[in-house]
């Protein structure tokens, strides 16, 4: 009887010892099953906060987002100066035209009725009043041994830098002692006039007589004018009678001559070949160069004598580009 009990204990204890590997066993299977087993651990030392963040490193971060800027601002400009066909420097003139560029005038300052028309008298010193003057020594030279009497002005396209050029270069003349007259031949825009005179003339006014007596003096200036409107500018259009007209001017030392645009036709050009040279004004990233080449080529089938290219507006780096 005790053999049979020390038999069956033995026997319950092999089985129990089975369940328990089995259970030990089952129980290691699932630990290691799980995303973040429970490991054995102890707290040596508690967490303390960085004094610095590790991620993301902000000098690097800036430094290859500067380059990134850096490369991306040349991109842009690369592109820009590929595809961008105004004018923007006096070389694309020589090169694209060949023609000589006059010289290169900073921005005129304020818009509107009587914007800058003073520059060389108020402000003598003025970057526009400096550049100026080189332009008058450019007309001297474009003339050569016979000095340009009958200067004419034009653009490819109606705006006020024109006639404040023509203003401008009116008072350096008339500083320098020469007897000056302004013309405005512009009939569709009489800008010059309206700038000039506070009362302008009704329109299809004229004066009896010769055309010396449509002439009026301008306020606070040493050269005189002669008005869009009373002077009829669209019959001085015509070369027989810009002929007859510049007959009788032949007391004034110079006569500048504000023309039309290329915009407003080609006709109206067509009394180009009567003057002693025509200052083409282009603004600068404003005029379109293949306009330009339109002009000229028009201009050059009508023979008439191209003094060369003015660009006005320019910044300050493309004119010291051009003193260099």
């Amino acid at each position: 009887m005790h053999e049979s009990t020390l038999e069956e204990l033995d026997l319950t204890a092999d089985i129990y010892r089975k369940m328990y590997r089995d259970f030990l066993q089952a129980h290691t299977s699932s630990l290691n099953q799980e995303t973040y087993p429970i490991a054995d651990l102890r707290v040596i030392t508690p967490a303390s906060p960085s004094p610095s963040a590790s991620h993301p490193r902000r000098s690097l971060m800036l430094a290859f987002g500067a380059l990134f800027g850096i490369m991306v601002g040349v991109a842009q400009a690369f592109i820009r100066n590929m595809f961008d066909k105004t004018i923007r420097s006096p070389r694309q003139v020589r090169e694209g035209l060949g023609l000589e560029c006059m010289g290169e005038l900073p921005p005129f300052g304020r818009r509107g009725r009587g914007g800058r028309t003073d520059e060389v008298t108020n402000s003598p010193y003025s970057p526009l009043s400096h550049s100026l003057r080189r332009v008058k020594t450019a007309i001297s030279l474009a003339g050569g041994a016979r000095p340009m009497k009958w200067l004419g002005i034009t653009s490819t396209a109606e705006d006020e830098d024109k006639c404040l050029t023509a203003i401008n270069l009116a008072s350096l003349y008339s500083m320098s002692g020469k007897r000056v007259l302004l013309l405005d031949a512009n009939s569709s825009r009489p800008d010059l006039t309206r700038m000039l005179l506070t009362a302008l003339p009704a329109a299809g006014e004229r004066a009896a007589g010769p055309i010396t007596s449509s002439i009026v003096s301008v306020p606070n200036r040493k050269f005189d004018l002669l008005p869009c409107l009373s002077s009829s500018a669209g019959e001085l259009l015509v070369p027989q009678a810009m002929h007859g007209a510049l007959a009788e001017l032949q007391s004034y030392d110079i006569v500048i001559v504000v023309l039309p645009s290329f915009a407003s036709g080609s006709s109206k050009l067509a009394v180009n070949p009567v003057l002693d040279g025509i200052i083409l004004v282009a603004g600068w990233g404003r005029t379109s160069m293949d306009v330009l080449k339109d002009l000229v080529r028009s201009m050059r089938a009508g023979r008439a004598p191209i003094a060369g290219v003015l660009i006005t507006g320019a910044p300050a780096g493309s004119r010291k580009h051009l003193a260099a």
